[in-house]
């Protein structure tokens, strides 16, 4: 691994999560104009989408059942996995996965917060550096967002684990918004969930796009249902959530602040690589490093 530690708190990477790879790739690289771009190792194949020359997600289609619906998955860099997993369970998250090491990758994990939200802990092999979502380019990643249904906790949570400042912003009748910053970079939020909602706390990540209106038009124009038309939210920008059956609910603004996203639905918890598996309900790389070890995925 590379000397230099890893920023802890960074989201670093993203996976979608999808039972038709094949829609998955025609919305997505139609949507935000990304590239595939495949990447093979010994321990086996896994797709990536880029924007411009920088790899930015993965996709992955056998963690999902058939009937399932697609959904993300955030990884997070830290400069401990194991110290990281163990504090998290600790305060009453548990392991799903891993740890693992990945040649040329890093070592990761998936985990749940205490609440029931799918993470992964992450220490790349080369440390990215903390970069202003505002110089990000359109149709890359500029933020991310977890839905609790007890945000003061949540945050709480995630600040002592991977070293956040907070900062809360006053969104009326929404509640109290809480802002996570890695020094003085924003890289996320914690938006409050009606304590009735039947969605679970999940992370949900945004895309930036030069007119959301356009891209609202484009989405349905692919087949895709606007949930959230282009809206305008105060100082942040303008938002538009949309979803469709192929793929994970999609969220994107103009700017590099969004506040409010569409509830989806969360990757399993039955996913430990310590025991004797028979099914493939866990992330790609962790069944990559299974066909080195002979373990496999109930």
């Amino acid at each position: 691994m590379n000397a230099t530690s890893p920023v802890r708190g960074l989201p670093v990477w993203y996976e979608i999560l999808t039972p038709d790879a094949a829609a998955c790739r025609r919305f997505y690289t139609a949507l935000f104009d990304w590239k595939e771009v495949p990447w093979a190792s010994g321990a086996g194949e896994y797709l990536m989408f880029a924007v411009g020359e920088r790899p930015i997600c993965g996709l992955d289609d056998r963690s999902v059942k058939p009937g399932e619906p697609a959904r993300w998955v955030t990884y997070f860099s830290v400069d401990d996995v194991d110290a990281t997993l163990a504090a998290n369970e600790a305060a009453g998250g548990a392991t799903l996965a891993g740890p693992d090491d990945v040649p040329e990758v890093g070592r990761m994990a998936a985990c749940t917060d205490p609440q029931g939200a799918v993470w992964c802990p992450f220490r790349p092999s080369n440390a990215p550096a903390v970069q202003d979502t505002a110089s990000r380019a359109p149709g890359d990643f500029i933020w991310v967002e977890l839905l609790s249904k007890q945000p003061e906790d949540a945050a709480l949570h995630y600040a002592d684990l991977l070293g956040y400042t907070v900062e809360t912003m006053d969104m009326g009748a929404m509640g109290l918004y809480r802002v996570l910053k890695v020094g003085e970079v924003g890289i996320g939020g914690v938006m409050p969930m009606p304590p009735d909602a039947a969605a679970p706390p999940q992370w949900l990540p945004y895309v930036r796009a030069v007119d959301v209106d356009a891209t609202a038009a484009r989405a349905q124009s692919l087949g895709a249902r606007v949930e959230l038309p282009p809206t305008d939210i105060g100082d942040v920008g303008r938002v538009a959530v949309l979803t469709d059956p192929r793929a994970p609910a999609s969220r994107f603004t103009d700017r590099a602040r969004p506040s409010l996203t569409q509830g989806g639905t969360r990757w399993p918890r039955h996913c430990r690589l310590s025991a004797p598996r028979t099914s493939g309900d866990c992330p790609a790389w962790a069944r990559l490093a299974r066909r080195r070890t002979g373990a496999r995925c109930w």
